[in-house]
């Protein structure tokens, strides 16, 4: 099927039925391929009780007429495609309350965390047109307050040189980048060459896209940093004050990262190349406060939460400890992942990881975490570190319990938000809790910590937990947020809690 669409408004909507037969779209503009991806789509030959919508951004062809290709599809099919001026609203009662999830489709890794021009930005790996892994490109949702998140349109679409992974965004200080205008947003993403039939022949490089609106993307047409090794991606970049020069931790290889170093963010230098065993992907270098000293230590992260502490000059870091890790797995299908850090934010170190959770309610798969402040903390074995929810989520909140609890002890709550239950263990005692449908235990004399039915890790001590239920969600920090899990709840989770045990709780919302 192919036939022609003049474009008169700003999204061209495609019907989706998740999980259905996968069609290959193709888009013509004057003889041209412009867009090439592949879409479960609705067609009347199906049943569904209700139409979403894949919403492509097509602002730039107003006025022009494109020829659209769909294949394959037979006599008894036909694609009802719209045309809206706005995005279509998501009916809340399908999402959670704070927890970002796109409006429809696959997503996985943050990418280009930034505050610019008084908002937050969250950029993600999204497919739009399916909620399974295809098409990848970077969504797009923005926040006054890193906690409610409004998704605009795409940001990137996969194109003749291979789909937008990830990467970050800084912005073009004093226009030191001279292909694009000063003080524009910059998204630095790899472009995965080889991973779809429109790219066959490509390889992985390292491009810029810009915009002044912070809405609306120019991709460059040269990558910044040409192929080098394997799928190399996920550039990181940031401004090295001491050493008066751009940086990028970039993935190579195997177990490699490399750090680059650049003037003017069009030329870069390899520096250093580190092998960090267990790890890949997804590198962040980014500087976090020490709790107690007014001095920031450099920290080298990888996706899993493995992170080096050491010092960096611009061109080598140098790790000065161990690696260590913060997240544990419940199970190792679900797990915590990708997190990056916000640029724009020069007096914190913000981050938002990724949970791998499974589909939900057949609109999209994955979701982000909470959003949480960094900080090390300097113990004998060397520094720590602490995840801890930001503060706008705690100032946020509106408290509805606080109990000394001996022996036992439970509450109920009918408040709608998302509900965070802290619990502080002064004599290190075992305990049982029971939250929002989930049975939360440590027993002191070996250390067994189960979260459900499973052991994830032993605790030689609990002092303390902090735990955030939102739909289908629960996010548990243990021992001041030094090690963090999640599990996946029942969307309509029991509003009670039950405490076995000698503790100090206190119940509040936030929505």
């Amino acid at each position: 099927m192919r036939y022609c669409l003049r474009v008169e408004q700003d999204f061209l909507l495609f019907p989706i039925l998740p999980h259905s037969k996968e069609r290959e779209v193709l888009i013509f503009m004057n003889g041209n391929k412009i867009y090439h991806f592949h879409a479960a789509l609705w067609t009347k030959a199906a049943q569904t009780e209700e139409i979403l919508y894949g919403e492509l951004p097509v602002k730039t062809l107003r006025g022009e007429t494109i020829e659209i290709e769909i294949r394959p599809l037979d006599d008894t099919e036909t694609v009802s495609l719209r045309q809206s001026d706005s995005l279509q609203q998501r009916k809340e009662e399908y999402y959670p309350y704070l927890h970002f999830t796109p409006k429809l489709g696959h997503m996985n890794d943050p990418n280009g965390l930034c505050f610019y021009k008084g908002e937050y930005h969250l950029f993600f790996q999204h497919n739009l047109f399916d909620i399974k892994w295809n098409n990848i490109g970077w969504g797009h949702a923005v926040s006054h307050d890193l906690l409610h998140w409004r998704q605009v349109e795409e940001a990137l679409m996969p194109d003749e040189d291979g789909e937008a992974y990830s990467g970050c965004a800084v912005e073009n200080t004093d226009g030191r980048m001279s292909d694009c205008p000063a003080g524009a947003l910059l998204l630095f993403y790899t472009c995965a060459g080889g991973k779809m039939g429109w790219s066959d022949e490509a390889s992985f490089t390292q491009k810029v896209a810009w915009s002044l609106d912070g809405r609306t993307f120019t991709k460059l047409d040269r990558p910044v940093i040409p192929h080098i090794v394997g799928e190399n991606r996920d550039p990181k970049v940031d401004w090295n004050e001491e050493s008066g020069s751009y940086y990028m931790a970039l993935f190579l290889d195997g177990h490699e990262y490399g750090v680059f170093r650049s003037g003017n963010m069009r030329e870069w230098e390899l520096t250093q190349r580190l092998t960090i065993e267990e790890s890949w992907e997804c590198p962040d270098l980014v500087r976090v406060p020490v709790r107690g000293q007014e001095q920031k230590k450099w920290m080298f992260w990888t996706p899993d939460g493995c992170y080096l502490v050491g010092e960096f000059d611009g061109r080598q870091f140098l790790a000065v400890q161990e690696t260590k890790k913060i997240y544990g797995n419940i199970r190792e299908e679900r797990k915590s992942y990708a997190a990056q850090t916000f640029w724009g934010l020069p007096d914190r170190a913000v981050q938002i990881p990724w949970l791998t959770v499974g589909e939900s309610a057949g609109r999209y798969s994955g979701m982000m975490g909470l959003p949480r402040e960094l900080e090390l903390i300097r113990k004998e074995e060397g520094y720590v570190l602490a995840a801890h929810l930001v503060r706008e989520f705690c100032d946020g909140e509106t408290r509805l319990w606080d109990k000394e609890v001996t022996g036992e002890s439970r509450f109920a709550w009918t408040e709608k938000g998302v509900v965070m239950l802290q619990v502080r263990n002064r004599g290190n005692d075992s305990f049982v809790i029971e939250f929002a449908g989930t049975t939360v235990a440590w027993e002191k004399e070996s250390g067994n910590l189960k979260i459900g039915g499973l052991s994830p890790a032993s605790h030689d001590k609990m002092e303390d937990m902090v735990l955030t239920a939102d739909k289908g969600i629960l996010e548990i920090g243990c021992n001041g947020d030094t090690t963090c899990y999640f599990t996946e709840l029942e969307e309509d989770f029991p509003g009670e809690v039950v405490i076995k045990g000698r503790l100090q709780a206190l119940v509040g919302v936030v929505l």
